[in-house]
């Protein structure tokens, strides 16, 4: 794998997680606003799976905010921080990716 198919496959990667990122937290959002309405509303299946989704995708980000010396109440900052834990993800996963195929490889030859 070359280095831009590396790139790219990064960038396509962090994409996807950013996208299922989003999807999460609306989806576990909408969840905790219907509660605000009705105290003894359930959490459908779905719902709990998107909280611990939510818990697991923003992970790197939320560590990152954590260690940050200032009080920061920008939206674009929690942006970049989602966005580069996107990022890592994606480095991540492509870097597990390219390993597995090398290995592949290595034991076809």
């Amino acid at each position: 794998m070359t280095i831009k198919k590396r790139i790219i496959s990064t960038l396509v990667i962090s994409l996807v997680h950013f996208i299922l990122t989003l999807a999460a937290i609306l989806t576990a959002l909408g969840g905790s606003m219907t509660q605000l309405d009705n105290p003894d509303y359930q959490f459908s299946l779905l719902e709990k799976i998107s909280n611990s989704l939510v818990d697991i995708l923003i992970q790197p980000g939320l560590f990152l905010s954590d260690l940050l010396p200032f009080q920061y109440s920008s939206n674009i900052t929690e942006w970049l921080l989602m966005a580069f834990s996107s990022l890592l993800w994606g480095a991540a996963i492509t870097l597990v990716i390219h390993t597995i195929t090398k290995k592949k490889k290595a034991e076809n030859q």
